[in-house]
């Protein structure tokens, strides 16, 4: 993931994962779409329409991803990841 992010010149380095698209990054709804998708295919994880619509940040796609991931292992279906795509584990987030 972070690479992805990397590529498409979106910083995830401390609070900058947290910056809101549109007013503190500038970007358009196609770019987060190109972000998106990029993700989803790499990923093999599609989010619905409803899911994508919400993500204000960065920080928000991460932890729908990784929430997604987690609901599909806990229905028993596992994806084949390399652990470099999906390094979500350096992002300390607090609730």
């Amino acid at each position: 993931m972070v690479s992805v992010f990397k590529e498409f010149g979106i910083s995830l380095i401390g609070p900058k994962k947290s910056r809101i698209f549109y007013s503190e990054i500038d970007v358009d709804r196609f770019y987060v779409e190109g972000v998106l998708f990029e993700l989803e295919t790499r990923l093999g994880i599609v989010l619905d329409e409803r899911e994508s619509k919400d993500l204000q940040s960065p920080l928000d796609i991460i932890l729908c991803f990784k929430n997604k991931l987690e609901n599909l292992n806990a229905a028993g279906k596992r994806l084949d990841l390399k652990h470099s795509e999906l390094d979500y584990s350096r992002f300390q987030v607090s609730v």
